[in-house]
This record gives C-alpha cells, sequence and structure tokens, in this order.
C-alpha cells in the first residue's frame, strides 16, 4: 500500500500552478493572517500541493494527475503480399524507418529489446528510447512497449490476417503513446492528433509500396486500401497494459 503522506499524484503543471497561486495568496495574506484565514490556509495548502506534489482532496477522491490517458492511433490496410511475409518485415524491427519518416533509426539489441532513434515533430531536434517486443505471436501479432524511463511513454500493435478478397495480408495497426504535462499534455496532443494522423497515413502508404516492389519517392497518391479511423483518446490503455487479446 502506498505511503499517503508522501504519494505524489499531482502532475507537474498542476504543481506549478499551486506553488505559484499559493505564493500570491500568502503574500496578500500573511501579515494579518486571521483578517483573511481562508486566502491564508488556501495559501498553506497550495504550498503544500505544489512542493509536495501529494493532494489530500485527490487522495479522498481516488484521483492522479500524473497518469495520462492513452492516445491511440489506428489504421488497417490491405498489401498484396502472404501474411508471413508481411510478418517477417515487420519483426525485423530495424525495417520500420524504411517507410517511416519520423523514425532515423531501430536497432535490436536483443531478441525482444531494441533502441529506437526518432525526430521530433518540425524537425526540432531528435529523441531517443529503449522498447521490448512484450507479445510475439508468428505470422499473427508483433505487441511491442517502451521501457521504464522513456520520455515519451508509447507503445504499438500490429496483427497480420490473411485477406477474404484477396491472397494478400490484412494489416491492422494501433500506435500508443501518453502525452507528457497531464491534462495540458493530453490537450495538446488532442490538438495535433491531425498532424500526428497525416503522417501515420503517408507512412502506412509507403509500407504499402515498399513491400508490394514500388519506389517511395515515385509515389504521391495514397492508395484506397490504407483506412484511418478517426484517433480515439481512451482512459483505459489498451497498449501498454499488455496484449492479451
Amino acid at each position: 500500500m502506498k505511503d499517503q503522506d508522501n504519494y505524489q499524484n499531482v502532475n507537474t503543471v498542476e504543481r506549478a500552478l499551486s506553488v505559484t497561486t499559493g505564493l500570491i495568496l500568502w503574500g496578500v495574506s500573511f501579515r494579518k493572517p486571521f483578517r483573511n484565514p481562508i486566502k491564508y490556509l488556501s495559501s498553506i495548502y497550495l504550498l503544500y500541493r505544489g512542493i509536495s506534489g501529494n493532494c489530500p482532496v485527490y487522495t479522498k477522491l481516488g484521483k492522479d494527475s500524473t497518469k495520462t490517458p492513452a492516445i491511440n492511433l489506428r489504421a488497417e490496410y490491405v498489401v498484396a503480399v502472404p501474411r508471413q511475409e508481411v510478418y517477417d518485415f515487420w519483426r525485423k524491427l530495424e525495417n520500420l524507418p524504411l517507410f517511416m519518416k519520423h523514425l532515423l533509426s531501430v536497432e535490436q539489441t536483443s531478441q525482444t529489446e531494441s533502441r529506437w532513434n526518432a525526430v521530433l515533430p518540425g524537425n526540432h531536434g531528435t529523441v531517443s528510447w529503449e522498447a521490448e517486443v512484450v507479445k510475439d505471436i508468428p505470422g499473427k501479432l508483433i505487441g511491442w512497449r517502451s521501457k521504464e524511463g522513456a520520455i515519451v511513454e508509447n507503445a504499438g500493435k500490429v496483427e497480420f490476417y490473411d485477406d477474404v478478397n484477396s491472397s494478400g495480408t490484412l494489416i491492422r495497426v494501433v500506435f500508443s503513446y501518453h502525452p507528457v504535462m497531464g491534462g495540458l499534455g493530453t490537450g495538446i496532443a488532442r490538438f495535433l492528433n491531425p498532424a500526428f494522423e497525416k503522417l501515420l497515413h503517408e507512412e502506412l502508404h509507403d509500407f504499402k509500396v515498399l513491400i508490394e516492389g514500388g519506389d517511395i519517392e515515385d509515389t504521391s497518391m495514397v492508395s484506397s486500401d490504407v483506412k484511418m479511423p478517426p484517433s480515439e483518446l481512451e482512459k483505459k490503455n489498451e497498449i501498454t497494459g499488455g496484449f492479451n487479446s
């Protein structure tokens, strides 16, 4: 059981706002605390909340603003290549940067562990993280997630099915990430999601062209086989909690 006195359940942005507001209230009330008892007590509470990262009210309500809901991006599409061949291509994680423009490299350090390097949006620097394959069903499913300590907690799952309308493969992809900065980060992520959806759409099209033996650079039209459902904001993370289905 967690120590309720030391358990941090307030995210960084809320803590900063609590300290700022607490200092303002303390500044206008500390000289005459009995004349403004509500402001004075509120300043103490907010300063405690901001400095310690613990909110007794949140504890009573069972709320934790340090845990953000997952943002999920989903897609499914068909490629004219047998399922095992498509699985083998994805299972070699070093292949992903061949069609994922935001990835600089993926280095597989063991059978289940890898190191990812990506470009930040707008080419404003790079970011790296360690990841691990958490579920692998040959020819059917690959699931991975970032390891503890990653700047942005993220995960992915790819499922492979024989397409009922052709001799090709139906691929279902889910990418999931937890925005930083709590609720503020979630709001920013939702605002940026159309750009992320567009990028994923383009990358999936590039994969289709690549795996079918085409030239990515000479292709400008997006195939009608690529389907991009709207992104979803889900409180229950279907990815990082494990792949049990």
